[in-house]
């Protein structure tokens, strides 16, 4: 509910919009006052704009959130699959210890020829479909995403901008050339890559492939300019001054998605 002063200020301004015929006339002051408070109503359109608010102190929640989402393009659940017991091609270290997990395995061999497990053929029935659904903090992610897709030009300027403006440095794109983009997510936001990726959400103009470096916990180890690093993300080589400091991670391959 909007505060008893956010109304007393509305109030006093419709009042001292009289003209100035009547603007010392109590009468015709109380009965702007009144007129105001009835078509205020207690300044309730205030309460439904701040009901839908995403910005700031994010007081949507719940249905709110589902029906901002509506506008969006998105919504709280996603599936993923879980795949059993098919054959398909493994590399040549995999081959000696089939039919044993993992889920996908390779041609029979002559010890294996009577042992069907883990030697299948995809099926349908195989196919698991889990449904997902996202808390508010997380489904309030995939809003912001699906926003800046709606909006945007998909030039670099306009992903970066956009992406700045929502999360700060927590998602940030970076081009490699080559027609591709490199998404850097850190770790607090990594457990949403499986609904964004779903869900087409990381913004990326048409025929620009893309790649995830995701669970980012502090500076990577990179290479940089003379003038320090473009990325909040990369640590170049340390200097006398600082080697015993500079901070940094390395990149591990379980990051790249």
């Amino acid at each position: 509910m909007a505060s008893a002063q956010t109304v007393a200020q509305l109030v006093a301004y419709y009042v001292n919009l009289l003209i100035v015929q009547y603007a010392g006339q109590p009468n015709a002051q109380a009965e702007i006052a009144l007129l105001a408070e009835t078509a205020l109503a207690n300044a309730v359109f205030l309460d439904v704009e701040n009901a839908y608010n995403i910005i700031g102190d994010n007081t949507a929640v719940g249905a709110q959130l589902d029906i901002i989402g509506k506008y969006v393009g998105v919504d709280r659940f996603y599936s993923e699959l879980e795949l059993t017991n098919y054959s398909g091609l493994v590399t040549y270290s995999e081959h000696s210890s089939l039919p044993t997990p993992p889920t996908v395995g390779g041609l029979t061999t002559y010890a294996t020829f009577g042992n069907y497990d883990y030697n299948g053929t995809l099926q349908y029935s195989d196919i698991i479909a889990t449904n997902n659904e996202l808390n508010d903090a997380n489904f309030l992610t995939l809003i912001k995403l699906g926003i800046i897709n709606n909006n945007s030009n998909f030039s670099a300027q306009s992903i970066d901008a956009s992406l700045f403006s929502f999360f700060g440095t927590a998602i940030r794109a970076e081009s490699i050339g080559g027609a591709h983009l490199v998404y850097f997510i850190t770790a607090a936001l990594t457990p949403l890559i499986q609904a964004i990726i779903a869900k087409g959400l990381l913004p990326a103009p048409m025929g620009v492939g893309t790649t995830i470096v995701s669970d980012i916990t502090g500076p990577m180890f990179s290479l940089v300019t003379y003038g320090g690093p473009t990325s909040p993300f990369g640590s170049g080589c340390s200097t006398y001054s600082d080697y015993a400091t500079l901070p940094g991670e390395t990149l591990t391959y379980a990051q790249i998605s």
